[in-house]
Formats: C-alpha cells, structure tokens, sequence
C-alpha cells in the first residue's frame, strides 16, 4: 500500500515562519570561536523542483561571536530532502545547503571562511525517522471468530519536490496475523 502526502508552499512558508527567527550555536568554530548564527524570518520562500531541488529560503540575520557581530545582509539555504538509511532505519533528511551569504562590512575572503564555518558546522541536517511512525499493531476481532491483528511497517519511501509542493509517498507492508484463540460471542 502506498501512502502519499504533499505539503504546499504555503503551508511550508507558514512552518518556517513559525520557525524563525532561528538561533543556531556554530559551537567553538575555528577562527570564529564561540559563535551563534541567528537567521530572521526568511523575506522569500521557494520550491526548487527536480531531485537536486528543495525548499529554498532567503533572508538576512548575524552571527554573534565572543570577539565580533557580523551582519548579514542575505543568506541563501536550499533544505534538499532525501531519503536515507541510516543504521538499517528508513529516515529522510533536509541536508541544509548554504548557497550564499553576504556579510555587511566584511571582506570577501572572509565571507568564504565564515560560510565555510557555517556549512560545516549546519552539515548534518534535519531528520525525520518517518519509519518508526508507520509501524503499528491494531487487534482485530470478530465475534465469535478467531482474534488476529492487522500490522503495517514502512519498507521505503520517495520525495518529489515541484514548484508548488513536497510530496512524501510511503510505501507501507500490511498484513493481517491470527493471535491466536476464539473471541466469545456476545
């Protein structure tokens, strides 16, 4: 069986702007130390489609160190889901990937170091273990009849990404097993 559902770039603008503003500790970056990225509420939201697409979002923030705050004129992130095992579990996974990034008042070659922090230390990505939330077990009975239960369990799952939506399709492995024993009958 296959389970299919799509969240619309109007939904997804709404999420992230509940979402933000978003603080991000860098942890103790090099060459920045201490630091923590802020992303304000993105100014633009987008549907990049195809297998190299995702959500795009841009928008301005800071980056807040120990030494020095950085302003950031805009930022460009692309939330590129896909699907992954991940120690034999079914996830998906928004890897963030930084497209750009403007600082105000800072050199070039320096823009390339922070945003060279900022990829890795925001390299790891948002995961979903969708799998663990499609295994079930429902009891069954008939009356008088044998009790069994209807299972289901995700054995794969496909994102499409389209200029107006995310679709999620699940693949789900159902069956029905006796348990055992006669109901009695009423």
């Amino acid at each position: 069986m296959r389970l299919t559902a799509a969240v619309t770039k109007a939904e997804l603008t709404k999420l992230v702007a509940s979402l933000t503003p978003l603080e991000l500790p860098l942890g103790n970056a090099p060459v920045l130390g201490a630091a923590v990225l802020t992303l304000d509420p993105p100014t633009e939201v987008s549907l990049v489609a195809g297998s190299d697409g995702g959500l795009r979002l841009v928008g301005a923030g800071k980056v807040a160190t120990d030494s020095a705050d950085f302003t950031i004129r805009a930022w460009q992130l692309l939330l590129a889901p896909r699907t992954v095992t991940r120690g034999g579990t079914k996830t998906i996974e928004f890897l963030p990937i930084l497209e750009s990034i403007n600082l105000e008042f800072v050199p070039g070659f320096a823009d390339h170091i922070i945003a060279a922090v900022i990829r890795t230390q925001i390299s790891d990505g948002l995961v979903w273990d969708f799998a663990q939330h499609f295994v079930t077990r429902f009891p069954l009975s008939i009356p008088g009849g044998p009790t069994s239960a209807l299972s289901t369990a995700a054995t794969s799952a496909d994102v499409k990404v389209t200029t107006k939506e995310i679709q999620l399709t699940i693949q789900l492995k159902v069956s029905i097993a006796s348990t055992g024993g006669k109901r009695k009958k009423r």
